[in-house]
């Protein structure tokens, strides 16, 4: 059910950071839309982790087990280890590239 709140906040949250970055310092209203969507985005996210935790050790440990017969491993454990460290790789590349752009708010 929180879904569409966490998917809507998300796109706020991203869209409104990117129409600062083309703003400028100068524009409080995309400001506060942007602080705004990141309080209910934390809240609504808060909730979404919450509602999960109890189900993450048993989903998760299965892809890092190294002893044992092969299919005490998950299918597949590979692709998400090497997306997750994509992901990870890609994000700090966007951050040290976008880094400069960051200069008028610091």
């Amino acid at each position: 059910m929180l879904a569409p709140g966490v998917v809507f906040t998300t796109l706020a949250l991203f869209g409104t950071g990117v129409a600062l970055l083309v703003a400028g310092p100068p524009s409080d209203t995309l400001k506060f839309a942007h602080k705004l969507s990141f309080i209910v985005w934390v809240a609504l996210m808060t909730l979404h982790v919450l509602g999960h935790v109890l189900e993450v050790p048993a989903l998760a440990l299965p892809d890092w087990r190294r002893n044992g017969p092969p299919e005490a491993r998950l299918a597949g454990a590979g692709a998400r280890t090497m997306t997750l460290g994509l992901a990870i790789l890609a994000g700090v590349a966007l951050a040290l590239l976008t880094y400069s752009a960051a200069g008028p708010w610091l």
